[in-house]
């Protein structure tokens, strides 16, 4: 197979993750990981009150891994900016169709997965309405999370990229940084690799905030 066949095989496959490749894709993401069996065992109290979108989205980015939306970031509404984790791409590199959660918005995914390893690492997760003296009194900025494609000679690498900046107001510590980035060549861009790579890199994320939160 020479080169160009590869390329144009690529292209056709990326199209795979949600048909066409110049259109819009819509994915799920798995959860968090096994959870615990009850939360009785719990002996403080974290409470997390405010989960902040910051991430940058640019008209036409240089570089594949800043946020962007086809048809141009002020055209698109605040849910698709929420939502939007990635964009397809030709097997040139050209930016295409965009890549959305399904049925979430990036905070409430990146929420659950706080929340899992903050029961992990022995809290109790409440509302801010039930917890007078929480332990833990959590603002989370998303500084980061994006999804983008390297086409190659050989092989495309496909990159998600997560960042986090979680502050506790009970404690004058500086704030818990997380920062999580998952590489993986492969010889096809399916759909199914996308998302496995966004999974894995959730799941690295959250074992590192536990050991962080712990």
């Amino acid at each position: 197979m020479n080169s160009f066949t590869k390329i144009l095989f690529s292209s056709i496959l990326i199209a795979g993750l949600s048909g066409c490749v110049s259109t819009r894709g819509l994915v799920s993401l798995e959860g968090p990981v096994a959870p615990l069996s009850s939360k009785a065992s719990a002996s403080k109290v974290a409470v997390i009150k405010i989960i902040e979108d910051k991430r940058v989205f640019e008209e036409k980015p240089k570089q594949a891994n800043i946020p962007s939306l086809k048809g141009g970031v002020h055209k698109a509404s605040e849910l698709d900016k929420a939502k939007a984790i990635a964009r397809k791409r030709n097997g040139y590199g050209k930016a295409m169709g965009d890549i959305l959660l399904k049925d979430e918005t990036v905070a409430f995914v990146l929420q659950k997965r706080i929340e899992s390893a903050l029961l992990h690492a022995g809290y109790q997760v409440v509302p801010a309405s039930k917890a007078d003296y929480p332990d833990l009194e959590l603002t989370v900025k998303i500084e980061k999370f994006w999804s983008w494609m390297q086409p190659g000679f050989s092989y495309i690498t496909l990159n998600t990229e997560i960042e986090t900046e979680i502050y506790n107001a009970a404690s004058p510590n500086k704030p818990i940084h997380t920062y999580i980035k998952i590489s993986k060549p492969t010889a096809l861009a399916t759909g199914s690799k996308w998302i496995s790579t966004m999974n894995d890199a959730l799941t690295d994320y959250e074992k590192r905030l536990i050991d962080q939160i712990k």
